[in-house]
């Protein structure tokens, strides 16, 4: 339809510059020299002014509606901060997306598409980010346990052990709720943006100053009920795996379990307090 736009405009311009002389002339005869005059001058405002709406946006949008979502992703804030963070590098799912979007898929749609990769750029930043991206970063995660643990636990118990494999990150691509995806693309913007500042060493001051030892200290406290609840192996597992290469879990639900009621623990805790051990217990 569109290719065809600048052949049409032409017949509807003489169309409404015939309309308009007539209406103009009311049963008056004009010369053929002044019949062609006015013509002329009505058919070309009428050409310009077709021309002069068809180059704004609204109406580009309206007749492309691909030009829309094109629009749309670039004013998503997730994709901004994508672009401005990640611009070449070989890890961003940005022609991905943009690939998506040509294929008809909605910027939702793309969007959660790659938040695989999206939420592995934010995690290799997240030791970064302010202590607000963090906590923001571990709410994001822990509704989304929840909702796969409903889903099928074993894709609950593959974002669980994400620490130590991004693989996990893969059963993030489809099924989860709009307003995890909301979160999720909130968290993303603020790791990322933090993270930046956080790298120039221009963040603000956290809530509170901590030392390693305080943190340490209240990780052993926090996990020692965890331990009893859900037994030593499960906790051990996920402590070594970030060093090493172990083993899988094969009980999903304690994974699944145990992983949910640590972030869930973790959130309790002050904010400066939160943001230290979620950054030790996500990364």
């Amino acid at each position: 339809m569109i290719e065809w736009l600048p052949i049409l405009i032409f017949p509807l311009c003489g169309l409404v510059a015939v309309v308009v002389i007539t209406l103009v002339q009311r049963g008056r005869e004009l010369d053929d020299q002044g019949l062609l005059i006015s013509f002329a001058v009505v058919f070309s405002l009428a050409l310009l002014a077709c021309f002069g709406l068809l180059r704004t946006q609204w109406v580009q949008e309206k007749l492309d509606p691909a030009l829309k979502q094109a629009t749309d992703l670039h004013a998503h804030p997730a994709f901004i901060a994508l672009e401005t963070y990640y611009p070449n590098d070989v890890q961003s799912p940005r022609d991905a997306i943009l690939a998506d979007l040509a294929a008809g898929a909605s910027v939702t749609q793309a969007l959660q598409k790659a938040r695989p990769k999206l939420a592995k750029l934010g995690r290799d930043r997240l030791g970064f980010a302010s202590e607000q991206a963090r906590i923001a970063w571990g709410q994001a995660e822990l509704q989304a346990l929840r909702e796969l643990k409903v889903r099928d636990v074993n894709d609950c118990a593959a974002l669980a052990g994400s620490q130590g494999d991004y693989s996990g990150f893969s059963v993030l691509g489809s099924g989860l709720s709009a307003e995890n995806h909301q979160l999720f693309e909130a968290a993303f913007v603020q790791v990322l943006t933090t993270a930046d500042a956080g790298m120039r060493r221009e963040l603000p001051p956290p809530s509170q100053n901590l030392e390693l030892g305080q943190v340490q200290a209240r990780y052993v406290e926090l996990r020692a009920p965890l331990a009893q609840r859900y037994g030593e192996e499960v906790i051990n597992y996920l402590e070594r795996r970030r060093f090493e290469i172990v083993a899988p879990y094969t009980n999903a639900q304690v994974l699944c379990d145990f992983r949910t009621a640590q972030l869930e623990t973790i959130l309790k805790e002050p904010p400066a307090m939160a943001a230290r051990l979620l950054d030790s217990a996500m990364r």
